[in-house]
């Protein structure tokens, strides 16, 4: 199955290493809603550009830069102009992968992003991408230094944005995350906290930047990706994650990601 002309995505992971993922993308005239990865991203332009949005704000990012956003930013993309071809390069770190080799980044930065501008390190990270196998041992030390001082612009450098939630929200949203795999919705989410209907969305919206049930079903999309790599059929993915059939899965995971669940796994 062919993905279509104006969205090309590539998912594979390094050596089969969790909790880390390389994806390589082409778009042509289209767009991406808000959404969240649960793992920190480093991208680049290589031609073209790239043109992010999040709650209260936008980037273009171009050639030369790179972008690094917290793991709990909801980001989206936009349309360029007319015809405007973009090639770009996104790693996704979990945040165990984070936890362990940077423990000290994991909670400062969950809700952070920044521009980077350095040649050096666009060279570095373009080349990881060289071939799907890598050229470089994703374990060494050469590559976690690599990560380390990307994290540390992060500390230095200037902050686009930072999510900041109010207690009731944060409350809401670490609930969900503990429990998406429920059956949840607005309704009991709103029995369960005391809200109404409307005043939950509205509240939940404004500061997370999707609504909640946009919310849980990416947090499912996030858990089927592990599921699918681990070799669960997604007859059974689509079952166990409450979608009403594998249709409403595979339609769900691409609308978040550019590709079917056959397409991702073409990677991997």
């Amino acid at each position: 199955m062919q993905q279509d002309r104006c969205c090309q995505k590539n998912y594979w992971r390094p050596n089969n290493i969790d909790d880390m993922e390389f994806l390589e993308a082409k778009l042509r005239n289209c767009s991406f809603a808000l959404h969240i990865h649960d793992a920190f991203t480093i991208t680049s332009v290589v031609k073209g550009a790239l043109n992010l949005y999040f709650k209260s704000g936008e980037v273009v990012l171009r050639p030369g830069m790179l972008f690094v956003t917290g793991s709990q930013v909801p980001q989206g993309i936009k349309k360029m102009g007319q015809g405007d071809y973009c090639l770009y390069r996104t790693v996704l770190l979990g945040e165990e992968f984070v936890k362990k080799h940077f423990p000290w980044f994991l909670k400062e930065y969950r809700s952070a992003i920044t521009l980077i501008s350095s040649p050096k390190f666009y060279r570095f990270f373009n080349d990881a991408f060289s071939d799907q196998h890598l050229p470089i041992n994703i374990n060494s030390m050469y590559f976690i230094n690599f990560l380390e001082q990307i994290f540390s612009r992060m500390h230095n450098g200037t902050l686009l944005e930072a999510l900041s939630l109010s207690n009731d929200i944060k409350i809401i949203k670490d609930f969900m995350d503990q429990n998406f795999l429920q059956s949840l919705d607005v309704c009991k989410l709103s029995q369960i906290f005391f809200f109404s209907y409307s005043h939950l969305i509205k509240k939940f919206k404004s500061e997370i930047g999707v609504t909640p049930n946009t919310y849980l079903i990416q947090k499912k999309i996030i858990k089927a990706r592990q599921l699918l790599v681990e070799g669960t059929s997604m007859l059974s993915i689509a079952h166990d994650l409450g979608f009403c059939d594998q249709s409403h899965f595979s339609n769900a995971f691409k609308k978040m990601l550019g590709v079917t669940p056959t397409q991702y796994l073409k990677g991997f």
